[in-house]
């Protein structure tokens, strides 16, 4: 994944999203999903191990073009065929190669859902970025292509996605040429790294298509699926992986990563120390499972409707205004129940920021900070919330 800046505005307080049904199947396949299994598939993909491709034995030490991509498709091209599914191995470019799996839906099979990684990397070993996102794919597909779906399910593994989205760029033209029918795009880049006390992870999106329902359908799985993840929605989020290919094609699509805020993201990115050593192996599992259990759901059949607006607080902490609209006295009230890394920030209704109340570790308390010492002119305003684990805004009306 290539780095990127993120300037985050939350989606609007009434908020539509997607009706979700509990299927005993699909907890049955998540418990399915093998921490061992997932071990393997990365230290043979960031050169740990030795592996036999094409009836050699070697390790995988690059997956950048020239240096070692190749090889690193053929083992996913190797591992993927144990599965039976139809395979394509899709050479775009002189030096860009795609893998994808097919598993053909049995009531809609012109009807897709497409789960996706990119395999190539900048430096060596690339553990995070991301042979944990292609992991999660090879071990979805290792057990959901023992059942049926109604609708396709696509396993897609991309190429130079580092060097600028070739990949997914490529395939995403041809599906619209091709005028497919991609329901959804749940696009894995870096889902095992983390330092957060409640395993927070990010899930980003934007609104086209349908994307900003496929992200809230998926920040409500882990909840219904008893899962250990605390998911943080961004809307627009960063279009810095193959999700945006989707995007630019008018797909449904978003990303799921690990904290990408707060001085949380993995700090080995994009050099030699990116290695599974760094990972929290516990969020990888967690990670795998939801990942999994998103596209089985939703290949199962579970549809699109609205419901209730999401809430605006989480048990962690509590964010208030008051009183609202203001004229310039008042507070802005910070309840933390646990201690975390804490920043607060306000920002115009065009997305500029005008302050930065506080970036700092905060221990349980509660704070309130005074709304005249900002000296914030007549208008509306948001004041935004980000801790280790979650994020929440208030709008503020100043009155002057």
């Amino acid at each position: 994944m290539r780095q990127f800046l993120l300037l985050l505005t939350f989606i609007s307080f009434q908020i539509v999203s997607l009706a979700q049904s509990y299927s005993l199947h699909v907890d049955t396949l998540i418990s399915k999903v093998n921490i061992d299994t997932l071990t393997k598939y990365v230290n043979d993909l960031s050169g740990e191990n030795e592996v036999t491709v094409n009836g050699v034995t070697t390790t995988i030490i690059n997956r950048i073009d020239a240096q070692g991509n190749d090889l690193a498709a053929d083992y996913i091209k190797q591992t993927l065929q144990k599965t039976g599914l139809a395979i394509d191995d899709q050479i775009y470019s002189t030096t860009g190669r795609n893998i994808i799996a097919y598993q053909s839906g049995d009531d809609y099979p012109e009807e897709n859902y497409v789960i996706c990684a990119h395999y190539d990397a900048i430096p060596n070993y690339g553990a995070d970025d991301n042979a944990s996102g292609i992991a999660a794919v090879l071990e979805a597909a290792r057990i959901l292509s023992n059942y049926d779906f109604p609708y396709t399910i696509v396993y897609a593994l991309w190429d130079q996605e580092e060097t600028g989205l070739f990949g997914s760029r490529y395939w995403a033209h041809e599906a619209q040429t091709n005028g497919m029918n991609i329901k959804g795009v749940i696009n894995l880049d870096m889902i095992a790294y983390n330092t957060t006390q409640y395993n927070r992870f990010d899930i980003h999106t934007n609104p086209i298509a349908k994307s900003v329902d496929l992200a809230y359908y998926i920040y409500n799985i882990s909840s219904l699926y008893n899962l250990t993840l605390s998911p943080v929605l961004f809307n627009p989020g960063s279009s810095s992986s193959d999700h945006r290919a989707f995007w630019d094609y008018d797909f449904s699509a978003l990303m799921i990563i690990e904290p990408s805020t707060l001085n949380l993201f993995n700090p080995y990115y994009h050099t030699d120390e990116d290695r599974i050593d760094k990972f929290n192996m516990g969020f990888f599992h967690e990670m795998s499972k939801l990942t999994l259990g998103c596209i089985a759901n939703l290949a199962g059949g579970d549809q699109f409707t609205a419901i209730d607006e999401l809430n605006n607080s989480n048990q962690f902490f509590k964010l208030k205004v008051y009183p609202n609209p203001s004229s310039g006295n008042g507070f802005i009230e910070l309840e933390l129940l646990t201690g975390s890394q804490v920043k607060i920030e306000i920002y115009t209704i065009n997305g500029m920021k005008v302050n930065t109340l506080v970036n700092k570790f905060l221990t349980p308390n509660t704070y309130q900070y005074e709304i005249h010492k900002l000296n914030l002119n007549s208008g509306l305003y948001v004041i935004k919330a980000y801790t280790e684990f979650g994020f929440i805004s208030e709008k503020l009306i100043i009155i002057n």
